[in-house]
This record gives C-alpha cells, sequence and structure tokens, in this order.
C-alpha cells in the first residue's frame, strides 16, 4: 500500500525543496521493444527524450569491437550485425534455459545463445576481441544504465532512486532478476509497480469527479495489447483509492505475435512464388517482418488491400504480394480467440456484471488494430475507450509512484492497492514426513504478511513454490526459494522450540522470509520482548498453543537460497564489470569523436580554402596546407584508422598550426572593420560635444575649460590614428598580416570613451540655497471705544 498525500497534485515541499536539487523522481517503463522514462518536475509528469529527441528508446544492445552500441544505435546494428546484437530479452530474465517459453522465445532469435553453468540464459557476443557469455541480468543492466544516461541527461542532476514497470504476470525469479540488473545499472529500485497498476494510476490519480470512498467504486478495466504480451486487470476506483480486483494475461500474444504471423504467411507465399527461403538469410528476414509490422499498421486504418513490395528482399529477386484486413483477421482467426480468454478471465474473476464497468481503457501498441476493439465491443459491452496515451500511460503511472515515495514531492491522497496473481506455498519437512501450506492465494493482496509457527529443536529450511495446476503460470518451474533457518535450540528439557517464523510477499510482488524468531514462555515477571503482530495471520503448523502471559523473543537467522537473485560475490563482479564497460564506452567515444574531428577539419578546410578563406592564404602556404589535407585523409583511412586519442589531438594541432594564421586574418577582417566604425562613430559623438561647449550650450557650461581641450587633442590624436592605420590596411595584401587587430582597435576605444565620460558626464553643481524670508509681524487690529448717543 502506498499513499500520494496532499491536496495539490504536485507540490514541491518547501521543508525539502533542497532535495530537489539531489533527488530525482524517475518512472521507467521497460517494454520488450521500446522504453519510456518519465520524471517528476514541479509542473507535473513528463516523458522525457533521449539523445536523439526521441521519446521511445528501443530495447536492443549490441556489442561493437570496441564499444556498445544501446538503444537507437543498437536497433540500427540489428540488420548489419545480428549475431552480436541482442534484442526482445525482457522475458528471458529469471527463466531457465529449458523452459518451453524460453526455447520458444530464442527459436527465432539470431544471435547466438546458451546454457549457463546454473541454468539461466547466456548470451555468448564478441566483444573486444574475445567471445564473452552475458547473462541476461547484464544486458538488462546495460540497458538500464542507457536509460539513466538519459533521464540524468534531462534532470541534470544523477538519477539513483527510481521506479521500473514489470509485467503483471511475471514471476518472482523474473521479479528478482529486474532487481538484480537495477543494481547492476547502480538503481535503486523503489518499488517493482505492475504494468496494469500503473497504467490505472495514470487514470486515476488526475479525476476529480470519482466516487467517495463510503460510496460504491467506479469500477474501469484496463487492457494493455503492447509488442509482446496482453495484460488484463480490472480495477475499483474511488476518491482516494486504487484497488485491483482482478487481472489475467497472455505473456506470449502481442503485436508482434500478429507480424509473425505474417511473416510466416508471406515467407510460405514467396518460396512459392520466387523461389527463395526468406528464413535462410538473417538480413533478408528482418526486412520482410519490417514490412510486416507496416503492413498490419496499415490495415489497421483502412479495409482495402494493401501492397507490399521489397526490393532486391534476396538473390536481387523484387519481390510483391497484398492482403486486405479481412484476409488479415481470417489469418490470425486464432489469436483473436486467444485474446478473448483473459477478457472473459479477468470479467469473471472480478465479479462485475457489463452494467458495472463504467469503461474499459486500451493502452499498447497493437491495441489499434480493429478486431482486437470489436472484441472489447463483444466480452464488455462498451466501446474500448482511448482516452490515455496509449505508449507512454505506464511509465507515466511509474514516475506518479515515484513521486509518492520520494520525499521531494506531497502530492495528493491516493491508496494503491495490488494484487499477486499467483498462489503461493511453504513446503517444510518433520519428523521425516513431507508438510505443505498455503500461504498466499491467487489475486491476494499485495503488501501482505503472515506469521508461521513450527517446533523445532535445530536448524531446519522452508521451501517455497507456487501452487501447482495454475493455468495462467507462464513457467514449468515453480519453485520461489528455499530458506534456512538457523540459530535454533531446543528448550532446557530438550523439547522442540517455538518458532515463529514471518514470510511477506512486498509491495514489489517478491516473496522472502522475513524474520524467525525462537519464542521462549517465560512465567512470572521477566525482562520480555512483545511479539512482532504486524501480519495478516498468524499460523501455528504443527501443535496447538500453550498460551502464556509472557514471551522472551530472541532473532534467528534467515539464510535465502534463491537461484533467480545473482550471489553477492557474483553480483559484485558483474557490478565492476558494467563499470569497466562504461568506462571503455566512454574513452572509446573520445577516441572517436578524435578522429571525427581531424576528418571533419579535412572536409571543411577543403571547401572554404577555395571559397571564404581564398583570398586570406599566401599562394605558397595554400598548395603546402592542400597537401597536408589529402596526406591526412589518406592517413585517416589506412594507418591512421585505428589510432589512439591523443595520436589525432596532435595531429589535429598540426593542421591548426598551418591554418590558425589565414583563419586569423579572415575573421580579423570580418570583425575589424565593426571596430574601426565604432572608433569612429565614438571620435563623431565626442567632436560634436566639444563644439557645444565652444558654443556655450547650457547642458556643458559648468565644465571646465582645459579638460575639454584634453578631449579636443585626444579627438585629433585618435582620428589620426585611424585614418593612419586605415591607409596602412588597405595598402597590404588580405593574405598578410594587418598592422593592427581587432582588439587594438577596441582597446584605443574603451581608452577614448573612459576619457570623454569622465569629462562630459561630469555632473552640475547644485545652485546655492536660497536664504529663508521672515514675514513681519502684523498689527494686532485696535477696537475703537463705543460711541453713545
Amino acid at each position: 500500500m502506498n499513499r500520494l498525500a496532499s491536496s495539490h497534485p504536485f507540490h514541491c515541499q518547501k521543508h525539502t525543496q533542497f532535495l530537489s536539487r539531489t533527488m530525482s523522481v524517475v518512472g521507467f517503463d521497460l517494454g520488450n521493444e521500446n522504453c519510456f522514462i518519465a520524471v517528476a518536475r514541479q509542473g507535473g509528469i513528463e516523458v522525457v527524450a533521449n539523445e536523439y529527441t526521441y521519446r521511445q528508446t528501443p530495447a536492443v544492445v549490441s556489442l561493437g569491437a570496441k564499444k556498445r552500441f544501446i538503444g537507437e544505435a543498437g536497433k540500427t546494428a540489428i540488420p548489419t550485425n545480428p549475431k552480436n546484437t541482442v534484442y526482445n530479452f525482457k522475458h528471458l530474465l529469471g527463466r531457465k534455459y529449458n523452459d518451453p517459453f524460453t526455447q520458444a522465445e530464442l527459436k527465432r532469435a539470431f544471435y547466438r545463445h546458451t546454457e549457463t553453468a546454473d541454468g539461466f540464459v547466456g548470451f555468448k557476443l564478441d566483444f573486444q576481441g574475445e567471445t564473452k557469455t552475458f547473462t541476461v541480468q547484464q544486458i538488462m543492466g546495460m540497458l538500464l544504465t542507457q536509460l539513466r544516461g538519459t533521464a540524468e541527461m534531462n534532470l541534470k542532476m544523477k538519477v539513483t532512486d527510481c521506479v521500473l514497470s514489470v509485467p503483471s504476470f511475471f514471476t518472482d525469479a523474473q521479479r528478482r532478476a529486474l532487481l538484480d540488473a537495477a543494481q547492476i545499472a547502480g538503481l535503486n529500485v523503489l518499488r517493482l509497480l505492475n504494468e496494469s497498476t500503473a497504467t490505472a494510476l495514470a487514470y486515476g490519480f488526475y479525476k476529480t469527479d470519482l466516487p467517495a470512498d463510503t460510496e460504491k467504486p467506479r469500477h474501469v478495466v484496463f487492457v494493455d495489447l503492447g509488442e509482446s504480451s496482453l495484460q488484463v486487470s480490472a480495477v475499483g476506483f474511488t476518491k482516494s483509492n486504487l484497488n485491483v480486483i482482478a487481472s489475467a494475461s497472455d505473456p506470449s500474444l502481442g503485436g508482434r505475435t500478429f507480424d509473425l504471423r505474417l511473416l510466416d504467411h508471406f515467407a510460405a507465399e514467396f518460396k512459392t512464388k520466387y523461389k527463395i527461403d526468406v528464413f535462410s538469410s538473417p538480413k533478408a528476414t528482418i526486412r520482410l517482418r519490417a514490412e510486416c509490422e507496416k503492413l498490419k499498421k496499415v490495415m489497421s486504418a483502412i479495409t482495402n488491400e494493401v501492397p507490399l513490395s521489397i526490393e532486391c528482399l534476396m538473390d536481387d529477386k523484387d519481390v510483391k504480394s497484398r492482403m486486405s484486413r479481412a484476409e488479415f483477421e481470417t489469418l490470425a482467426a486464432d489469436l483473436f480467440e486467444r485474446i478473448a480468454v483473459p477478457l472473459r478471465k479477468v470479467l469473471a474473476d472480478s465479479g462485475l456484471a457489463k452494467e458495472d464497468i463504467f469503461a474499459v481503457e486500451v493502452v499498447g501498441g497493437a491495441s489499434r488494430i480493429p478486431a482486437f476493439k470489436n472484441l472489447i465491443l463483444e466480452i464488455f459491452g462498451k466501446e474500448a475507450s482511448t482516452t490515455l496515451n496509449q505508449d507512454e500511460s505506464v511509465s507515466r503511472g511509474c514516475a506518479l509512484m515515484c513521486a509518492s515515495i520520494s520525499p521531494v514531492f506531497r502530492v495528493r491522497d491516493f491508496t494503491v492497492n495490488d494484487i499477486t496473481p499467483y498462489g503461493i506455498e511453504l513446503s517444510w519437512q518433520n519428523n521425516g514426513e513431507n508438510n505443505t501450506s498455503d500461504v498466499f492465494a491467487a489475486l491476494h493482496a499485495i503488501p501482505s504478511t503472515k506469521l508461521m509457527t513450527y517446533y523445532r529443536g535445530e536448524a531446519f529450511e522452508l521451501s517455497a513454490q507456487y501452487k501447482a495446476n495454475q493455468p495462467t503460470l507462464p513457467t514449468v518451474d515453480l519453485a520461489v526459494g528455499r530458506f534456512r533457518v538457523e540459530g535454533v535450540t531446543p528448550e532446557k528439557d530438550g523439547q522442540p522450540s517455538k518458532i515463529k517464523v514471518k514470510v511477506r510477499v512486498n509491495p514489489s510482488g517478491v516473496f522472502n522470509v522475513e524474520a524467525a524468531h525462537r519464542i521462549e514462555e517465560v512465567a512470572g515477571d521477566a525482562d520480555v520482548a512483545p511479539m512482532d503482530t504486524s501480519a495478516d495471520d498468524d499460523v501455528d503448523t504443527e501443535a496447538p498453543k500453550d498460551k502464556k502471559k509472557k514471551i522472551v523473543k530472541t532473532p534467528l537467522t534467515v539464510v535465502p537460497i534463491v537461484e533467480a537473485s545473482l550471489p553477492a560475490d557474483k553480483l559484485l563482479l558483474v557490478v565492476e564489470a558494467e563499470h569497466q564497460m562504461i568506462v571503455s564506452d566512454k574513452l572509446e567515444k573520445e577516441r572517436e569523436d578524435s578522429r571525427n574531428a581531424v576528418e571533419e577539419f579535412v572536409y571543411e578546410m577543403r571547401d572554404k580554402l577555395d571559397d571564404r578563406y581564398a583570398p586570406y592564404v599566401p599562394p605558397e602556404v595554400k598548395e603546402i596546407f592542400s597537401t597536408e589535407l589529402s596526406a591526412t585523409e589518406s592517413w585517416l583511412y589506412e594507418e591512421g584508422e585505428d589510432q589512439v586519442k591523443k595520436v589525432y589531438v596532435k595531429k589535429l594541432e598540426e593542421l591548426k598550426k598551418l591554418s590558425d594564421p589565414f583563419v586569423r586574418r579572415y575573421n580579423e577582417a570580418q570583425e575589424r572593420p565593426k571596430a574601426e566604425e565604432a572608433l569612429r562613430s565614438s571620435i563623431v559623438l565626442a567632436r560634436k560635444a566639444v563644439e557645444q561647449f565652444k558654443a556655450g550650450d547650457e547642458k556643458y557650461n559648468h565644465l571646465d575649460a582645459a579638460d575639454v581641450d584634453r578631449v579636443a587633442v585626444a579627438i585629433d590624436a585618435r582620428e589620426k590614428f585611424v585614418n593612419e592605420k586605415s591607409a596602412a590596411i588597405a595598402a597590404l595584401p588580405l593574405y598578410q598580416d594587418a598592422p593592427i587587430t581587432t582588439s587594438q582597435f577596441v582597446l584605443e576605444k574603451d581608452t577614448f570613451d573612459a576619457l570623454c565620460t569622465s569629462v562630459f558626464n561630469k555632473a552640475k553643481p547644485k545652485p546655492p540655497a536660497e536664504p529663508m524670508q521672515t514675514e513681519s509681524p502684523v498689527p494686532a487690529a485696535t477696537e475703537e471705544p463705543m460711541k453713545t448717543d
């Protein structure tokens, strides 16, 4: 449960404003094909662009001979370097190599792969002169490093804390593997957020018309048909709550499934029609698949037949075909039937009637297919709603969740209650017998905690696994992990001790045995510790309770043994390897930039030498410099192709030593006339002021005549100086250095202006104060005596 507080949607707290300069609020949507980055700013949530100005970054990692190409650069390497370029690797996280899903995923991959020593997937890639095996966590770590760099570029600060999206159907092993990848990239994951929940948060957070908490919730179904999977969830909204009621998914059904259906169709057609086997050529397969994706998008917009045409697909043969939307829907009829299964399951599991549903929001790139929207209407009785950004809503929801956890922002009250899709059970041995107990049911709320009670006299082990016969579980490996409780001793009388074990599914959906305690019952007054009651249930698995008034709690050691998580020592090694590759990439980029600077200089100078710089270069220097440019160009593509950075820096310095004189002459010729004109303008203004003084202008009648004479002398000197230098410059050819530089003209003007300012801007003296006039006293009126008759 996470709470977002404050009445205003987004407000940076005054007492923590300084944190906003050092702490980031970032949400990463890790798609199978593309990734999005959203950040929280004062104005709300913003999806930021990468160095190519695109808001989406391809989830592709390609290794070159000396450096890595990630994101956009990696995507361009797919056709040219397919065996060393990894993509569609997200769903391989935490999966065993022999898992049927893994093998189906790798079936169409062009990169080399292998089984690692611990049974997971490894990629065999050539890098820096040798073939190395990289784990899926390492490849994901590389991608996250790239995304982190993009976020830092936009925020202008270091990024550490974040929230990552994760498919709702990801197992415990896959979630742990993603957390390891984040550590490799130097990220601190505050929470893994289910993609469908992130979408729901992005939808409901800004709604102002939601029902009050005491009223009936507004129920909305969210359907995400992405590039590689389908996720559906039913969510109830109130003024300050988001409750996920039910969820379902198909991990292997997405937009690419339709692309591959088209690919198989046209590959078979072209094999018959043009006698070519597209699948025998990685480059041809990649090109045809890209065209199939374009065809699918066009068919979503129009009903007429759409042409498909590719020049020189392979064997120098051009291929052509056509398809209409109706033909496509017939071709993919079974896929649409598969889409209907999780839609109906969510409706059934939620217990909602069609009329209880307020809206069905659809997101994901493949949700634009018309037949998909028709299914929505058929099953839920409502038109598909597209009020959310179909590509960016997940990243926005992750950023909102990050803002709720971060101390940087205070945002409106909004509680998020998620669920775990699969049931988990614990098993253990007692007196040689296997025992099993259900711990968390499917669709159980998270985070959730339970206390389990055992009676043991020595160390023991608990095994966590998914319940069998869960049709939606996307793996054949049911194991979650083993947890060994150590430090257990019997009671003083030799009887087994009472052990309390705390098990928990945290907000990220990861299961753990968080703690274990030996409980000693004490009679009478004693120093005791209160029991931890922060659990949903307290389950005594083996014996009736003998309740006592006082207990002493002694902590025990829990050692997790989880295959999907990298051991600490191995994690440290791969983190160090990632740091080394980051440094190596940086050095290689600097080397390439230095080489490119030399190459750019050669081409730029060759063009300008016969254009703008031509009048300023002595004939003999031009010949020498042209020869040197040609020699450098040849050197760049021969022995200079792969030199260290300092060699390119030195080569550029040598070329600039020849070019700097005439480049300087050209720049002087552009700027010197402006400086000369500015000096002449100052002279004209000063002469006018002198003339006004001599004419008795009231503005200057307070000035000292000697000071004005000094200005007059300076005017004559500066005018003579300018005229002489101007004549000298005009007499010289342009390829010779002028007798005066722009900076000298500027200095002369500044000195002259300072003199004039000190003389003509002298303030007038204040007029003397006038003496105060005193009024003479007025004589008092006298009264005449009253006359009487």
